[in-house]
């Protein structure tokens, strides 16, 4: 468990490294290329790399910018969320334990859901809260909440976010092209071999001949078979890469998450964090305590559990129902 902890917490610095080094390629590519056309380098070879690399990197780089240098402004532009003062000013007691300013939003969503992110560059952060989770939560869960986003804030998650989506769009850019082809290949060639195969067996039949017919099928439909099979090879191998890079981000996010219960929980009273997981467990069917590997977030009655046990550490009454008459400032 303890190897699994340790490689699911390295996925942010791989992500990072990655992007790193495909960034430091891609800038030394483009300039060698401009310094071979200004200052006349004659390297073909060197020259050759370098517009291989270009010509590689651009598109995954350009689809990537965006999590790089505005991935606050991306995420307030998606969820089309407003800014609140007066909600700040609501959790100003746990928004002061961060080291700098934080923006404050609200996004329309039927669910019971909050989060934070931060750019990859500078100090710009912003935590966002569900008009459903507004409408239903006390200002003792409320306050709980925005601790546990504080608490992604100030131990980093809210950045790694954002180097983990870059690195996963990164990686996802040309098998998401390819198998998008690979599909639109898939659906003209497989007509093409169903019609050729019931004509030629037809013509068989009517001149009698059919095992010749059949054999005319197998040849005549094996380059057709052999671009539909690469076509499905594509697209499943596709679909697998999505699979790994989201069960590696889901994976880390659940380790990340009940961390940030605990900050929460010294931040704001156990007790007031246990009556904010009750809240968003209510947008769950049910309280399982089984979890799919493509679960982003762990079940609740695990994270209550775990800080029930802190509760107790600090010898602190962990009944769910002791928070209700508790006020924090």
């Amino acid at each position: 468990m303890r190897i699994y902890m340790i490689g699911i917490n390295a996925y942010p610095k791989i992500a990072k490294t990655t992007l790193f080094v495909f960034s430091v390629a891609f800038v030394l590519s483009v300039a060698y290329l401009f310094a071979a056309e200004n200052l006349g380098f004659q390297h073909e070879a060197l020259r050759r790399i370098a517009g291989f690399v270009c010509a590689v990197l651009l598109l995954p780089a350009f689809v990537t910018v965006r999590y790089v240098t505005s991935v606050v402004d991306y995420a307030n532009n998606e969820l089309q969320m407003t800014h609140d003062p007066t909600l700040a000013m609501r959790l100003s007691s746990v928004l002061d334990q961060l080291p700098h300013p934080v923006s404050i939003g609200v996004y329309h969503s039927e669910e019971i859901n909050a989060f934070a992110i931060s750019s990859i560059f500078g100090n710009r952060s912003v935590i966002g809260f569900s008009s459903a989770l507004l409408s239903k939560a006390s200002h003792v869960q409320l306050l709980a909440i925005g601790a546990h986003e504080v608490a992604h804030i100030r131990s980093g998650d809210s950045k790694s976010k954002a180097f983990v989506l870059a690195f996963n769009c990164f990686l996802r850019v040309y098998p998401f092209l390819l198998a998008t082809m690979a599909k639109q290949v898939f659906k003209k060639v497989l007509p093409w071999m169903l019609g050729s195969a019931v004509l030629l067996l037809l013509l068989g039949i009517y001149w009698g001949d059919v095992r010749h017919s059949i054999e005319s099928v197998g040849n005549g439909l094996l380059p057709f078979a052999k671009v539909a099979a690469a076509a499905v090879l594509v697209i499943i191998g596709s679909a697998g890469l999505g699979r790994l890079l989201e069960w590696g981000f889901s994976a880390y996010s659940r380790e990340r998450e009940f961390a940030a219960d605990v900050g929460a929980a010294y931040m704001t009273g156990p007790q007031a964090m246990l009556s904010a997981l009750d809240l968003l467990g209510m947008g769950q069917i049910c309280s399982r305590s089984a979890i799919s590997i493509f679960d982003s977030h762990p079940p609740i009655e695990e994270r209550k559990r775990r800080i029930r046990k802190i509760a107790i550490g600090l010898g602190v009454d962990s009944d769910d129902s002791a928070v209700a008459d508790i006020d924090i400032a």
